[in-house]
């Protein structure tokens, strides 16, 4: 265990030496559970949305889109 000194505000102070009686538990106990919770949500992501980007794309005489074999080959051209 690592000691480390912080400073809260007197109300959180307040609040968490309630908390912590109420509970009947250590005050370092129950901070430690806190920011282990807090920490713990943040690290889900709220949601990411794929932005798919394109080109504008023309038929090419001679192709067959539908032959992936063709494709290649001209690809590689």
């Amino acid at each position: 265990m690592v000691r480390a000194r912080i400073a809260l505000d007197a109300d959180l102070l307040q609040q968490l030496k309630t908390f912590a009686a109420e509970q009947r538990r250590p005050m370092q106990a129950l901070a430690n559970d806190l920011l282990r919770h807090a920490l713990a949500g943040r690290a889900r992501p709220s949601g990411y949305r794929l932005k798919f980007a394109g080109s504008k794309a023309k038929l090419l005489p001679g192709v067959d889109i539908c032959d992936r074999d063709q494709l290649f080959t001209r690809l590689d051209e």
